[in-house]
């Protein structure tokens, strides 16, 4: 069987921002950084059919901090990515 597999176009996108433009020494505080990558892969030549697909998805990861004191903060971690494997032979563009 000749398979192959491609990560076609890979862009990761980071954003960091200091909310509310509060300095490092100033409580209450809220800071932030978001974290998107997009990534296609893409199995083609193949002898079985059924394993020639196209999936092209995004993962997402967010980081929020909120200091209300220099000795007490809080952290909250938020990821989005696909949970589930394409069906056989099917193209898929951010499904599941």
């Amino acid at each position: 069987m000749a398979s192959s597999r491609f990560g076609v176009f890979a862009a990761t996108a980071f954003l960091a921002a200091s909310l509310g433009g509060a300095e490092a020494d100033e409580f209450p505080r809220l800071t932030g950084e978001l974290l998107v990558e997009f990534q296609n892969d893409w199995t083609y030549e193949s002898d079985d059919p059924d394993s020639e697909l196209n999936d092209l998805f995004a993962t997402a990861e967010a980081d929020l901090n909120f200091f209300a004191t220099r000795q007490f903060f809080i952290n909250l971690h938020l990821t989005m990515e696909t949970v589930e494997d394409p069906k056989p032979g099917d193209d898929r563009f951010f499904e599941d």
